[in-house]
């Protein structure tokens, strides 16, 4: 397999290190990467040929990325057992073999239930509310945003508003006066929205691992969610993000 496509799987998930800790399930060649961190929820689901139906836990990404960065570009990846249970990634190039220490699931699984016993590893347990607004995700609005947070280095919130049947962005909102960007996208609408505010450095790391999409959709409940959904021929990635309380 190509190191660089399961680089690219990693990624989405790791989102420039917000998710270490990680939760691997490959069935018939299909990888299922599934975590919770503070504020977003990520689903990644993608072909990985060649990797055998296994179950792990991940508890360093970030090494793990370093790692394969050692190795070149066409790898293949086994597993190393103890005990009819899966120690290692056992990781091969045509010079070099890597060995990565994996994590106990029971490990994994403690390491989101403590001091929350209501986070939800699973993805397909995790209730989906109905969606009011939904906007497609295009390269030319998405482009504004991340210039607009270059621009707006400090801004730590994006608003979204609806108006009419567009969706109005605001970058670096704030309840008193501020310097902002604003923006607004077409957007379809099922029911009234309240104006949300997000953490834009969560908006912002989703879309930047994401830039390889097909089609890709935003979805906004009146409870305080979005749901980013992006599609390719090779993955479905997916984010629950809970809005800031303002």
């Amino acid at each position: 397999m190509q190191k660089t496509d399961l680089i690219e799987v990693i990624k989405k998930y790791y989102l420039g290190g917000l998710n270490n800790v990680m939760k691997y399930r490959i069935k018939d060649t299909n990888l299922v990467a599934q975590a919770n961190s503070t504020g977003v929820f990520p689903y990644v689901e993608a072909n990985v040929a060649g990797m055998e139906d296994a179950e792990f836990g991940v508890y360093y990404t970030d090494k793990l990325l370093s790692l394969l960065n050692v190795l070149d570009n066409e790898i293949g990846v086994g597993y190393d057992f103890k005990k009819n249970k899966i120690t290692a990634l056992n990781i091969k190039d045509k010079s070099m073999e890597a060995s990565y220490m994996l994590a106990d699931l029971t490990a994994v699984d403690e390491f989101y239930r403590a001091g929350n016993e209501n986070k939800i590893l699973e993805f397909e347990r995790v209730p989906l509310p109905e969606f009011s607004v939904e906007v497609a995700i295009k390269k030319d609005w998405t482009d504004v945003l991340l210039k607009a947070k270059r621009a707006l280095s400090d801004a730590k919130m994006v608003a979204l508003e609806l108006k009419g049947e567009t969706l109005e962005f605001v970058v670096n909102y704030s309840k008193s006066q501020s310097s902002r960007i604003v923006f607004q996208v077409p957007a379809t609408v099922e029911t009234p929205l309240d104006l949300q505010v997000h953490n834009i450095d969560l908006f912002v790391v989703i879309l930047t691992a994401n830039q390889d999409y097909k089609s890709a959709t935003l979805k906004i409940s009146d409870i305080g969610v979005v749901l980013f959904e992006f599609t390719s021929d090779s993955y479905v990635s997916k984010y629950l993000v809970k809005a800031l309380d303002v």
